[in-house]
């Protein structure tokens, strides 16, 4: 009957879990679109012997099976006393988005025109210029579409937050 969706949705533990997965996967957005642009800037951009190895690693990373890496994480987590912390989640859980918004960013700065950035630069635009004639209009909708992506992927990992936090403190 549907009294059972009722009493799901209104359940103290599974508003304490949902409250953690959404803090822990926006934590873990921010921290991986961070970091994930610069890196996808250098991928794209620097002509640095090695560029196309690093990226194989990274796009390789996405094929490992999550599930492989919760024990070892909870045997890290146990051995540091962060067992079962909500925030202690976001290691792990950056170890599946950094490479994920990694892969996207530089899908998105493939097709960005670079040109236009030298031509900016070379008519003497200040860097506040650059960014609010380049940046926002070429990248910003690229790496807002990541950000969500990467949230909506964080969200969705169930297999680290039922393995590193199973006990009722971390919910």
């Amino acid at each position: 009957s549907w009294a059972a969706f009722d009493g799901a949705i209104t359940s103290d533990t599974l508003r304490s879990a949902a409250g953690t997965s959404l803090l822990v996967a926006l934590v873990a957005t921010l921290v991986a679109v961070g970091l994930a642009v610069p890196a996808a800037y250098a991928l794209v951009r620097s002509n640095a012997r090695g560029r196309r190895l690093v990226y194989g690693l990274v796009v390789a990373t996405l094929l490992m099976p999550v599930l492989a890496l919760a024990g070892p994480f909870a045997d890290q987590l146990i051995s540091l006393g962060a067992y079962g912390s909500r925030l202690a989640l976001v290691v792990p859980t950056l170890v599946v988005t950094l490479p994920l918004a990694i892969w996207l960013c530089v899908t998105v700065m493939r097709d960005v025109p670079w040109t236009l950035l030298d031509a900016v630069r070379a008519d003497g635009a200040s860097r506040k210029q650059q960014l609010r004639r380049f940046a926002v209009p070429h990248l910003g909708p690229g790496v807002i579409a990541v950000a969500l992506l990467v949230f909506v992927a964080a969200c969705n990992d169930f297999a680290l937050g039922a393995g590193l936090a199973p006990d009722r403190p971390s919910l």
